[in-house]
């Protein structure tokens, strides 16, 4: 037996036990496993496996050693081999997929050498276990060439591991004393490669161990191999007393190695992520707790790189646990796992689970450090992310302001964290149809962090795309294509795979493209950022339902009807989720389902839709938002509401600044007349026209009220940049009854007294 190698008093057994076979459980699956559990029995009752130790694990173990049961990870990386069994209905399952990443991810990739799946099928189903070949079961004849294989590879397994054990025996007590502590080092890491960060200070050792064949060098990469057996016996050999300061000094060469900026980085990161996932585990095992929870923070700032949040959860609340007990529950330092873990919240549209998170953060920061200390002005800016989120604007926007004063004062004004204010501020007014106000921040905020990131930065991406969405919006199209466009290539250079900011960027360029009339490239554009964001995000999210609307209203343009009805009901059940119902996200989708039962002749349905888009258009913005004009406009022509005769020229000398609110609304359908018809270059043609009708209205009301800069003022506000937006014709009365006769009348009132 090859284990009684390791008959020593200092050691353990290297493994719990010989083979660990895993079973999938369920009624459907119970004839595979009678057959191959039988199969199994008579294997060791024939000597086909010997008297080695079996360990099996499917919902008959789980029964009777309910309460003590341990992990299935816990067995097989104890396990000179093992046997996972899977049938058609368990590899196509959540639970044979969360065994894969355990064993295959969490473990660093030790076990990838001692795997011996076993499929029992008739047919094909996904291969789940990557980088490893299936044995596949469909006959008594594969049955039998099954178990020789098995035999023939425990018996290998054995060999090796005693070849092993015996060499490591041997070489153990000639290495150097910086040989056996880098040996000692690398006992702590993952089975994957090691990159020479993590043994900084022990790297003139490495020719040693490679010399007694302990390590393997790559010579192409800066990195280093060793076996699990050699790492496992290694690890059992540290005497006690040494033990702690052995992985003590693993745990600070992690943190040495880490690079400094995350974001560009990440290539970094992610080679040290196995290591870093073992190091914390075993840092827990052992109760160190620094710098346990700065690594698991890094760990998670690594996670959201790959775009892998549901495994960066139980480290976040693990993170503020251990800060918890450390500093106590009102430390600053506790602040950092409250926000952490609140923007996983927001991030995976936990909205109700992230405000308390929030407010406590913001209290504590409050009654640390005063009422003016950026990390207050953090604590508001997060706090008005979720307020945003959830539709609060007016809560959001005094927030937002009071944390970009905060900053301005202890930073400057042309510092990242200043960016970082003015794009949230931007994105406020945008989401309230401020857009004179947002353009000039977002043009601010990209300044700023071209200067302090360079050129191809993803932050830089982020305000560039901010800034596509802003003119697209207000349709300036042919100014956001190059924006959109150049934000995708950074991206795509920074993650190097599928990553939800990757999709924010393609959805806004399918709207450009949808734009300029470019339908095919903005489908595919919006295909993949749906794709993107479907592999991202596991539960409903907004951005799914984000994505499906866009995709419904390009399909719709394409007069794919039935095409853009599916996706616009999948967007508005997913709208339906949190947030809510009553967020305008939802709205907006059921005004996209009612556009699409409208031009179906299905007028009742679509009314319906439209009337209550419209309920919760007017209860988040003001009542001359674009949203609820194209949703009254919509609404009208349904109920066959007929529009004034506005064909006759107005005069533009008479006083009243009601006349200059029919002028504008001339001029807005003639030039929607024309812009419906036109793409390219003569829709920015006929947006110019409109741009030329706004300065004549503003040239009026300051010659009408020489006197007064009030009209002036109001009239910019009002009709100056939103001109140059795309919306449907409004319907004209209802347009001068909610718009002008509150305001512009309003001022003519003022003038005339």
């Amino acid at each position: 037996m090859v284990l009684l190698l390791l008959d020593n008093a200092e050691l353990e057994p290297a493994f719990e036990c010989d083979v660990f076979v895993s079973f999938a459980s369920g009624e459907v699956e119970s004839r595979w496993i009678r057959w191959f559990k039988g199969w199994l029995q008579r294997g060791q009752e024939t000597g086909f496996l010997g008297n080695y130790r079996i360990r099996i694990f499917d919902e008959e173990f789980s029964k009777k050693h309910e309460g003590e049961e341990k992990s299935r990870v816990w067995f097989a990386e104890r396990s000179v081999l093992f046997v996972p069994v899977i049938s058609p209905a368990y590899a196509s399952s959540q639970t044979c997929q969360h065994e894969r990443d355990a064993f295959l991810r969490e473990s660093g990739g030790e076990l990838r050498d001692r795997i011996f799946p076993i499929r029992l099928d008739n047919g094909d189903v996904p291969k789940v276990f990557a980088d490893v070949e299936l044995s596949v079961i469909r006959t008594e004849t594969d049955a039998s060439i099954v178990a020789r294989n098995l035999a023939i590879t425990f018996e290998n397994r054995l060999e090796g591991i005693a070849r092993r054990v015996k060499q490591w025996d041997q070489v153990r007590t000639v290495l150097s004393p910086n040989g056996r502590a880098l040996l000692q080092r690398l006992s702590w890491m993952a089975a994957a490669p090691v990159p020479f960060s993590l043994i900084t200070g022990l790297e003139d050792t490495v020719s040693e161990l490679v010399k007694h064949s302990l390590v393997v060098q790559d010579t192409d990469t800066p990195t280093l191999s060793v076996e699990s057996v050699i790492q496992q016996l290694t690890r059992r050999s540290i005497r006690e007393e040494l033990r702690l300061e052995s992985l003590q000094s693993a745990l600070n060469a992690a943190m040495e190695a880490l690079p400094e900026e995350h974001v560009r980085g990440w290539p970094v990161g992610n080679s040290l992520l196995p290591h870093l996932r073992l190091l914390i585990a075993h840092a827990e095992a052992h109760g160190i707790t620094s710098p346990t929870a700065a690594l698991m923070g890094h760990v998670v700032h690594i996670l959201y790189e790959k775009a892998e949040l549901e495994e960066a959860e139980p480290l976040l609340r693990r993170m503020l646990a251990i800060n918890e007990q450390s500093y106590g529950a009102e430390h600053p330092k506790v602040v950092i796992g409250l926000s952490n873990l609140a923007q996983l919240f927001l991030d995976t549209n936990r909205l109700a689970e992230a405000e308390p998170l929030l407010r406590r953060a913001l209290v504590i920061d409050e009654r640390a450090y005063g009422m003016e200390h950026p990390h207050v002005a953090n604590c508001l800016i997060n706090l008005a992310k979720l307020l945003l989120a959830t539709n609060r604007l007016a809560e959001a926007e005094p927030l937002l302001r009071r944390a970009l004063a905060i900053d301005e004062r202890a930073y400057g004004k042309e510092h990242p964290h200043i960016a970082n204010c003015l794009n949230n501020l931007a994105q406020l007014l945008l989401a309230t149809n401020r857009l004179v106000e947002a353009e000039p921040l977002l043009r601010r905020a990209l300044a700023i962090d071209e200067q302090a990131y360079g050129m191809e930065h993803p932050h830089v991406a982020n305000c560039l795309n901010n800034l596509a969405r802003l003119l697209t919006t207000a349709g300036r199209t042919a100014d956001a294509l190059p924006l959109a466009e150049r934000a995708l290539s950074i991206q795509e250079r920074t993650w190097l795979g599928p990553h939800p900011q990757l999709a924010d960027v393609l959805v806004t360029l399918a709207e450009v493209r949808q734009e300029l009339g470019e339908l095919d490239e903005a489908e595919r554009h919006v295909r993949r950022a749906l794709e993107i964001d479907e592999a991202s995000f596991s539960s409903p999210h907004p951005k799914l339902s984000r994505d499906l609307n866009r995709l419904a209203e390009v399909l719709f343009e394409q007069n794919d009807l039935s095409g853009a009805e599916a996706e616009a009901r999948r967007a508005a059940e997913i709208s339906e989720q949190p947030p809510g119902p009553d967020h305008p996200d939802h709205a907006r989708d059921l005004c996209m389902l009612a556009k699409i039962h409208q031009a179906n002749g299905r007028l009742s349905e679509a009314e319906l839709l439209f009337m209550r888009a419209l309920e919760i258009y007017r209860s988040s913005f003001d009542s001359d938002h674009p949203r609820i004009l194209e949703a009254e406009t919509r609404l009208a022509e349904i109920r066959g509401v007929p529009k004034p005769n506005l064909a006759s020229p107005v005069d533009l000398e008479v006083p009243d600044l009601v006349t200059l609110a029919y002028r504008l609304v001339a001029a807005r359908r003639s030039e929607w007349t024309l812009l419906s018809s036109l793409r390219g270059d003569g829709k920015s043609a006929a947006y110019t026209e409109m741009r030329h009708a706004a300065e004549e209205i503003r040239r009026a009301a300051a010659e009408l009220c020489p006197d007064s800069d009030q009209p002036l003022r109001d009239a910019n506000e009002l009709l100056g940049e939103r001109l140059q937006g795309l919306e449907p014709p409004p319907l004209w009365d209802t347009w001068i009854r909610t718009v002008y006769e509150r305001r512009l009348i309003r001022v003519a009132d003022e003038v005339r007294k």
